[in-house]
C-alpha cells in the first residue's frame, strides 16, 4: 500500500460494521459496508436505510463538534458503499483490509467468513471483531 489509503470492507452492516464504516471514512479510507443477513427482495434495500440513517447522523455530529467542515462530513459519507449480497463479492475483491463485523451467532459468521475466504483471504488482511467466540475456532471457516 505504501502511502496509499487502504481500502476497507467491513463484512456486517449491524452496530460493528457501522462503526467500523463511519471511523475509516473520516479517517480518509474507502469503505465497503457489506449485509451478509439473508434478505427478502423486498428487504434488500432496508440494511442500506438503516446503515445510512445511522451513519449519517454520526458524521454530520462531528461537524457539529467543530471537529470537521460540512464538506469533510459529505466526503466522508461518500466514502462508505453500502453493499448486499449482489455486489458484496465485488467489494470484497476491492479490500485490502477486511473486518469480520457480523453477529454473535456462529451461523452467521462461518457464512461471512467463508465469503471472506472465497474472494479476498489471499489478498487482505482478515479481522474478527469476535468478542465472545475463540478465534482459532472461527480461523477454520476462512480458509
Amino acid at each position: 500500500m505504501s502511502g496509499a489509503k487502504a481500502r476497507i470492507a467491513a463484512v456486517g452492516a449491524g452496530w460493528m460494521g457501522r462503526g467500523l464504516a463511519h471511523v475509516f471514512a473520516y479517517a480518509g479510507h474507502e469503505v465497503a459496508l457489506i449485509d451478509v443477513k439473508i434478505r427478502s427482495a423486498e428487504d434488500v434495500e432496508k440494511p442500506t436505510v438503516e446503515a445510512r440513517g445511522e451513519v449519517e447522523p454520526i458524521i454530520d455530529s462531528m461537524t457539529e463538534f467543530g471537529i470537521q467542515t460540512a464538506d469533510q462530513a459529505s466526503a466522508a459519507l461518500a466514502r462508505i458503499a453500502f453493499h448486499g449480497a449482489k455486489t458484496a463479492t465485488a467489494a470484497l475483491k476491492n479490500a485490502n483490509v477486511v473486518f469480520e463485523a457480523a453477529p454473535e451467532v456462529l451461523d452467521i459468521k462461518r457464512r461471512a467468513l467463508r465469503m471472506i475466504g472465497e474472494v479476498a483471504r489471499a489478498k487482505a488482511v482478515v479481522s474478527s471483531t469476535t468478542s465472545t467466540m475463540m478465534v482459532d475456532e472461527l480461523a477454520v471457516y476462512i480458509t
